[in-house]
């Protein structure tokens, strides 16, 4: 860890660190013994008591370390504080806007929206936007793993495994759902939506741990303005929610309700005395 502006070396294993003004910029200098040429991974820690240093924070950084008659020489250097932003931010608008989205979507838009041909278009537009957040989580996923080398911690990656796996036996659930009139309807709606609400709480919960790992690894700011963007997405979701439920009771027609409960009744007798018949029993 380098303090302040001079810097002062933590680690028993570094015998000089300072930094230098180089060409108008600020250099990092330390010399720690190397044996041979290698990888180097610092923990740089800034106390942000000086206009050179205003982060309080840690900041992972990685660089080729080349053995030298005279120490070490840093040859290349790569900041995964970007990409670590990026990471958080599209899995922040993915799971605390565009799903929330999705599911109001579904919930709320089918009589409002209307239908192209046999299907509304609320149903339509929540499968492509789940589906667009499946991949989207997968692929920037995929990306954190290769990146950040494993530095995540508080649970986040296998939560994030367990979330990937929920979320795609979600997707291939509602692209495979049985048509109305199906003896595996009923079944189909409690398992989509207990697999939804659950997927949905785990998502909650993963940006939780990344909030956690970008305070620990980076730097307040960018836990801050995560913290921000999702406390606003999920906030503005539960109202939106509470909101449209409460206009739907308001305006619900008795007569089309009593219908819709007859109907999952029937769905519900219907499922259970196809379990009876089954031979898988």
């Amino acid at each position: 860890a380098f303090n302040g502006a001079v810097g002062t070396a933590a680690s028993s294993s570094f015998r000089m660190a300072e930094v230098a003004q180089v060409s108008g910029e600020q250099l990092l200098r330390f010399s720690t013994d190397v044996g041979a040429t290698g990888s180097l991974n610092l923990i740089v820690s800034y106390h942000g008591t000086s206009a050179a240093f205003p982060v309080n924070k840690h900041d992972e950084r990685y660089g080729l370390v080349v053995a030298t008659n005279g120490g070490a020489q840093v040859t290349t250097f790569d900041d995964n504080t970007e990409k670590a932003k990026t990471h958080g931010g599209v899995m922040v608008t993915v799971w605390a806007y565009v799903v929330p989205c999705a599911i109001l979507l579904k919930r709320f838009g089918t009589e409002p929206l209307g239908m192209v041909g046999q299907y509304p278009v609320a149903f339509i537009m929540h499968g492509v936007m789940m589906l667009g957040s499946a991949i989207t989580t997968t692929i920037f996923f995929g990306v954190a793993l290769s990146e950040f080398d494993g530095n995540a911690g508080h649970g986040h990656k296998d939560l994030g495994i367990a979330l990937i796996v929920v979320i795609w036996v979600q997707v291939v659930l509602g692209i495979v759902a049985p048509p109305k009139d199906s003896a595996l309807r009923f079944p189909f709606k409690v398992s989509h939506t207990l697999l939804g609400v659950g997927s949905f709480g785990m998502s909650i919960g993963q940006m939780v741990t990344g909030l956690r790992n970008m305070e620990d690894l980076y730097t307040d700011t960018i836990r801050d303005n995560l913290l921000i963007a999702m406390i606003v997405g999920l906030v503005f979701f539960a109202v939106a929610f509470l909101v449209l439920t409460v206009v739907m009771v308001v305006l619900a027609d008795p007569e089309a309700a009593e219908e819709e409960t007859k109907n999952n009744q029937e769905e519900g007798e219907t499922g259970a005395q196809s379990n009876e018949n089954s031979p898988y029993e």
